[in-house]
């Protein structure tokens, strides 16, 4: 079995559980979830499956293919996808998502998900009935998905994991979440308020772990920040699914010592004409951000021994701060496209500030090999890292154009020359609930569930 069968089959039993009426901080399955997590999801389900019936959207051809995928020859795992109420899940407790980071070792990364079992007699039954070692432990059983996955349970609780370089250390820190051995994320005041609401998904996130990072402390200090302004900064999201939309948004609260400066890094919305050059033709998911190049800059100048350190490395090119920082705009926007046969592809655009330092920046690359000028205003970059279609990451070469004050760089031919037309005709952009967004928002993201390869 996949490890990716483990993780979506949880988050396919979630959509049949249902909020509790215990205040969340009291409920036993977040109580599990250790104090030292980063982040911390609450879904509350009951309130989708009111706007979009459970059973409808098995019938939809996402939902079978997954199906198919994911079952394979399994007859019992099919079978749990389509009758989820029979695995011995509670249908009437709440689910948490959730990730925990070791400073220690920030690449071994732990991804959960914990819901309440109500017949644990039948979850194992099931469970037998896939052909996977089940392997006793104190106080829990255990099944190893490959090499990186993971699902507990015992009699009240089941927990899927994936542990990004699992290890003994990583069985035993399992194994005492699922004993409930661990002080609990739950008693955290800032994490109640962040779901003290009835969002249908809230989310709570901590830099914590990043304060006792050596490599974090070190860059902040660099910026000409107190490292400790990494402790105790917050981010808490919330999202509702609407007429087949779902709307999200975060508030920040942040360490004034990190935020002083944060209004000269930031415009208040993209000004530039980028909405009329973004294609929906295979479109899959997308960014936006609305950068003040300039008041970085600015915010560099400050930082004398920051700056000359960048100054210092890039005097070998003859390039400057200046050159980096005032080149582009600021405008970007980087989305992923993939057609039903086609190869995965990206698209980045950005506005041009200064067109005689982006000059510089394309002779530098062109000497370093790194760009090869292939006609007037269009050049040959890379190798570049690239999405797969298996989902992974690749290596390939990209087309880079200079065109309509913007640069454009993209590993689809037929797109880039697409593109140096001009504007694309209004039928052939993104959607303008999407692009409308773009003179109001920061940052903004988008994604076409139907189309990512789930």
């Amino acid at each position: 079995m996949r490890i990716t069968t483990f993780l979506v089959l949880g988050l396919i039993l979630l959509l049949h559980s249902c909020q509790s009426d215990v205040k969340l901080a009291q409920d036993p399955t977040l109580r599990l979830v250790p104090a030292t997590a980063t982040s911390v999801s609450v879904l509350r389900v009951p309130q989708v499956l009111k706007k979009a019936d459970f059973n409808d959207f098995q019938q939809l051809p996402i939902y079978r293919e997954l199906v198919r995928d994911l079952s394979g020859d399994n007859a019992a795992l099919a079978h749990v996808l389509d009758q989820p109420q029979d695995s011995g899940i509670d249908w009437g407790k709440n689910a948490y998502l959730f990730n925990e980071i070791s400073p220690a070792n920030p690449e071994a990364m732990i991804q959960g998900v914990l819901f309440t079992l109500k017949d644990a007699k039948a979850f194992g039954s099931f469970l037998a009935k896939m052909n996977q070692e089940i392997e006793p432990q104190t106080g829990y059983q255990m099944i190893r998905a490959n090499r990186q996955g993971y699902l507990l349970w015992n009699d009240d609780t089941a927990l899927f994991g994936l542990s990004m370089q699992p290890s003994a250390q990583t069985d035993d820190f399992l194994g005492q979440i699922i004993r409930g051995e661990l002080e609990s994320v739950a008693d955290n005041a800032d994490l109640q308020k962040a779901f003290d609401n009835e969002y249908d998904i809230s989310s709570w996130a901590s830099t914590n772990a990043f304060a006792e990072y050596g490599a974090a402390r070190m860059m902040v200090a660099n910026l000409g920040f107190d490292p400790d302004a990494l402790k105790d900064n917050f981010v808490h999201s919330y999202a509702n699914f609407e007429d087949g939309i779902m709307r999200s948004h975060s508030t920040f609260h942040l360490q004034e010592a990190l935020t002083k400066d944060l209004d000269l890094l930031f415009k208040d919305a993209i000004q530039s004409d980028l909405a009329d050059y973004l294609p929906a033709k295979d479109f899959q998911m997308g960014f936006t951000a609305a950068l003040d190049l300039e008041g970085l800059n600015q915010v560099l100048a400050e930082r004398v021994q920051t700056r000359s350190f960048i100054n210092y490395a890039l005097q070998s090119y003859d390039l400057t701060l200046e050159d980096l920082t005032l080149a582009f705009g600021g405008d970007l926007y980087w989305g992923n496209y993939q057609g039903d046969n086609t190869e995965a592809n990206s698209l980045f655009v950005t506005t041009i500030n200064d067109p005689e330092r982006l000059d510089k920046l394309i002779q530098t690359g062109t000497q370093m090999g790194i760009l090869k000028e292939t006609a007037p205003g269009r050049y040959q970059l890379g190798p570049v890292p690239v999405a797969t279609t298996s989902g992974g990451i690749g290596m390939a070469m990209a087309n880079l154009m200079l065109a309509h004050d913007k640069v454009f760089i993209t590993g689809d031919a037929e797109l880039i020359d697409r593109l140096a037309e001009g504007k694309l005709p209004a039928n052939e952009r993104l959607p303008k609930s999407f692009t409308s967004r773009m003179t109001d928002k920061i940052f903004q993201g988008i994604f076409d569930f139907s189309e990512l390869p789930l």
